[in-house]
């Protein structure tokens, strides 16, 4: 049972980070985005390619995340960002009915 521990931990320990900076983007967008003509999904991906640059030069590098394909690890980076983008737009439209 102890070797499927690390996994789990590491799964909770992203979802975290993950929301953290969910919360980051959140600030982020109604402080400095709120007036910028650029859609908010555009927004969003280049949010998602800074996360990625930050991971690859700074955070993975020395760590057994780093072997996964950096391909990968920017398609994900960059639907994260697209989807906050894309859920601040949900979340700003009027309310229909």
């Amino acid at each position: 049972a102890e070797g499927n521990v690390r996994p789990w931990n590491g799964m909770l320990a992203h979802l975290a980070i993950s929301a953290i900076y969910g919360i980051f983007w959140g600030l982020g967008e109604s402080l400095l985005l709120r007036n910028m003509t650029l859609p908010r999904w555009l927004w969003g991906a280049i949010y998602g390619l800074s996360l990625y640059a930050v991971a690859q030069l700074g955070i993975l590098p020395g760590t057994a995340l780093f072997q996964i394909p950096a391909a990968l690890f920017l398609v994900a980076h960059v639907i994260y960002g697209v989807t906050l983008g894309l859920l601040q737009d949900l979340a700003r439209a009027p309310a229909r009915g």
